[in-house]
């Protein structure tokens, strides 16, 4: 009799503790549900999440005029500062679905903006040299379904007066961690509008690929660039037409290096000067460029432009008929050498000419022969 009852007090003691472990679970359980709809439905939930976001960047972010749930919020104005820029967003609206969290996916349903404005700071006088990222793997998978902006404001270095960039800004992202794709990306610029397309994958050496389409009114109707290879070279192959021109242009990018051009090739027949600025002479130009460059070499070759339609200054024309120089192209200067200039058969002028980016000034040693003034 007495085994059964030790066997019978410790079936029960054992019956007790599993009561209550389950009791506490199930506690913990009601509590984490609570908590989470607390998080994703209440504005408290939204105002703890945001602040928490500004405190961990020490600032850098700031949220004003915060409103709605994390299920569906609006916000009146983002600040982001960064050493390069100054970000202002406003008048944000998004929608999503947390539920996916538990798929390690996040996916935004909606996300729109009003305006986005980038103020450029001054570059430091010594940077250092960017350099490939380690990797572009993302922990999760990342959908986007749509996003748009309906202006796009960029206000240079050390001026005052933004520039429109773009409008009606729209596009869709996805990416699976180490795939990432942009799609359907539809803005109208003062060029005409643009559509693009692109794909990045998330391991060394990031595999690229992307086609942009741009579409408008005379100069810029009809171009096209197609981007490959990788973010350690890059190749871009452009094409425009306009009636009776057309022109290529083939460039291949290193883009962390010291010169990120490290080959240019141009090849154009037909184009006319004063339909892409209107101060400048008309003419009808082929032009012909090969430039290469080593890594840390600035991009050097030939350039010959030929005018089939040469008319005096004072006809609005340009009286030259073949241009020629050795280009020398760095960060920090254009040198063109042993230019000649020929109207008709004779030689006009040659000479030197160098100009520095960053001061904005150059000089020249050219000889004229035989020129009209007129």
């Amino acid at each position: 009799m007495s085994d059964q009852s030790a066997h019978t007090q410790l079936t029960s003691r054992k019956l007790s503790r599993a009561q209550r472990l389950a009791g506490w679970l199930l506690a913990m359980l009601t509590a984490a549900v609570v908590a989470g709809y607390w998080l994703f439905n209440s504005s408290a939930g939204l105002q703890l999440t945001l602040t928490s976001i500004s405190r961990l960047s020490s600032g850098t972010i700031q949220f004003d005029g915060v409103d709605g749930t994390l299920l569906d919020l609006s916000i009146d104005t983002i600040h982001m500062n960064r050493d390069e820029y100054v970000l202002t967003v406003r008048d944000i609206r998004a929608t999503w679905d947390p539920s996916q969290l538990l798929q390690k996916r996040i996916h935004i349903r909606r996300l729109s903006a009003a305006s986005v404005q980038i103020q450029l700071l001054p570059a430091p006088v010594e940077q250092a040299r960017p350099t490939l990222p380690d990797s572009l793997r993302l922990p999760v998978e990342v959908v986007l379904d749509a996003l748009k902006v309906d202006t796009v404001h960029v206000t240079p270095a050390n001026e005052d007066h933004p520039e429109d960039m773009m409008t009606d800004l729209a596009l869709s992202l996805q990416s699976d961690g180490n795939h990432h794709r942009l799609t359907n990306l539809h803005a109208l610029t003062r060029w005409g509008a643009v559509h693009a397309q692109a794909q990045l994958e998330g391991d060394a050496p990031y595999g690229l690929s992307g086609q942009i389409d741009l579409s408008g009114p005379p100069p810029w109707e009809n171009t096209r660039a197609v981007v490959s290879g990788n973010l350690e070279q890059m190749i871009i192959q452009m094409t425009g037409k306009q009636p009776g021109a057309t022109a290529k242009l083939d460039a291949r990018l290193r883009p962390f290096s010291a010169n990120p051009l490290a080959q240019l090739d141009i090849d154009a027949e037909q184009l006319n000067p004063a339909s892409f600025f209107p101060d400048l002479p008309t003419a009808s130009l082929a032009v012909s460029a090969h430039l290469t460059s080593g890594s840390d070499e600035p991009l050097t070759g030939a350039i010959h432009i030929d005018n089939a339609a040469a008319l005096p200054f004072n006809q609005g024309g340009m009286p030259f008929t073949h241009i020629s120089a050795h280009a020398a192209i760095s960060s920090n200067s254009l040198q063109l050498t042993d230019m000649h200039g020929k109207i008709g058969k004779d030689e006009a002028i040659h000479g030197n000419l160098i100009w520095h980016w960053q001061e904005q000034a150059g000089s020249a040693q050219v000889h004229v022969d035989q020129v009209n003034p007129q």
